[in-house]
Parts: C-alpha cells; sequence; structure tokens
C-alpha cells in the first residue's frame, strides 16, 4: 500500500503497488476495515475504494463484508 487518501464521508481509497484480484481487493478492504473498527467512534468507513497497478478502482461496500468480530 501505498497512499490511502479520504475521498468522501465514509469512503476512502487504498493506492496498492500490485496487481490485485477482486478476492485480493476485498481482502485489502476488510484489512482496512478491521484496523479501523474500534479505533474511533466517529468513524463510519462506508466503502473501501481499492486502486491497483491497472488504475481501476475497485468499490468495496463494508455493508456487504463478512462482520468483522472486532466491529460487532
Amino acid at each position: 500500500m501505498t497512499k490511502v487518501e479520504d475521498i468522501s464521508s465514509g469512503t476512502i481509497r487504498v493506492y496498492v503497488q500490485d496487481s490485485l484480484t477482486d478476492d485480493q481487493s476485498a481482502d485489502v478492504a476488510r484489512w482496512f476495515m478491521n484496523m479501523g473498527c474500534g479505533s474511533d467512534d466517529s468513524l463510519k468507513l462506508d466503502t473501501v475504494v481499492v486502486r491497483d497497478t491497472s488504475g481501476v478502482d475497485r468499490n468495496n461496500f463494508t455493508s456487504m463484508m463478512d462482520p468483522i468480530t472486532l466491529c460487532q
């Protein structure tokens, strides 16, 4: 990961210096969601956009992810 930017309320974009499959992109998004949970009650992350070396954004919606123990 080379950069993380705040796009809008509830949405971040993560830049990755590698080519990723859809599953790998979801894993990166899940990792960021997991790291953000519990650290700040005001943090409400709805979407993690992952951009790899292809330059294509993959939107990962936290509502579609498996529940994360730390976030419950």
